[in-house]
């Protein structure tokens, strides 16, 4: 601390520590910001601003569902504020969200989250294939159901993090974001279907694809990671499915090695080793 001034270190950069650091600064602390990439380019950038309190609640989040509906609650204010601040629209939009089933199965799957969203007290309507045409006339003509909630709202998550930083910077913070600037991400996104495991020594991921077929995607010497992406190709909208990311450094790697490899036929479905077999392995789910 420097008087009565304290300075504060935010771990991460992306819309929560830019948003933390940003009420730090205009309060009068020293902020600095501490991102291994570009600020706000690491999920934040990568996301599709759903604000969802409603339709993305889960079975075993009734207690968190109500601390993200009232942080959603907030959400119009804050927009607002962010852009008076800094000048450039963050494209919040509030005319609700509509989840869609392709499928009788998607259209069982969507109704049973339907079924326990509603005891919670989320405010959806279930709609019918026609009646989802007759609002979005651009959905696929053979799709089966959809669920309406008109208290789940976006935000362009990309014009988000930039009013963000801009805004950190105004308010005295940094006098920079900080950031390794050799750092780099090399990142494989995976199809919604491809179910992925991370092999415990932690240089690979096992994949199985909807046929059965086993792959092995292998980072060699390099950390390999597994994190969350969004699927935004499909007709039925934005989809969660998983990216695998192997970080580095430019000045220390000079060059980055991976390979995609099928197993064998009969190969079981552990995710055993890559380099050895290993009986602790997690399953993959089939």
């Amino acid at each position: 601390m420097s008087g009565s001034r304290p300075h504060v270190a935010v771990i991460g950069g992306g819309v929560i520590g830019l948003a933390i650091g940003w009420r730090l600064a205009a309060a009068g602390c020293s902020v600095d910001i501490f991102e291994r990439g570009a600020a706000g380019h690491g999920a934040s950038w990568a996301a599709a601003g759903m604000l969802a309190a409603g339709i993305e609640a889960e079975p075993g989040e009734a207690l968190l569902y109500a601390l993200n509906r009232l942080s959603q609650g907030m959400w119009p204010g804050f927009a607002a504020e962010v852009e008076a601040a800094s000048g450039i629209a963050v494209g919040y939009r509030d005319e609700g969200t509509m989840a869609v089933a392709l499928t009788r199965d998607d259209a069982a799957q969507l109704r049973f989250h339907y079924d326990f969203q509603r005891s919670l007290g989320v405010e959806l309507e279930w709609l019918s294939g026609t009646e989802a045409r007759r609002r979005e006339p651009h959905l696929h003509p053979g799709l089966a159901a959809a669920v309406f909630s008109p208290r789940d709202h976006q935000v362009d998550n990309r014009r988000l993090v930039t009013a963000l930083r801009r805004v950190f910077l105004d308010a005295g913070g940094g006098p920079q974001v900080r950031a390794a600037q050799d750092a780099f991400a090399l990142r494989f996104h995976l199809h919604p279907t491809v179910k992925a495991t991370r092999l415990s020594d932690g240089h690979g991921v096992m994949l199985m694809l909807p046929n059965k077929e086993v792959w092995t995607f292998s980072g060699h010497e390099d950390q390999v990671e597994l994190e969350d992406s969004v699927y935004l190709a499909g007709s039925e909208g934005p989809r969660r499915t998983a990216q695998i990311v192997i970080r580095g450094h430019a000045r220390t790697a000079s060059r980055v090695q991976w390979s995609l490899q099928q197993a064998p036929a009969g190969t079981p479905t552990s995710a055993g080793s890559s380099r050895r077999a290993r009986e602790d392995e997690p399953r993959l789910p089939l």
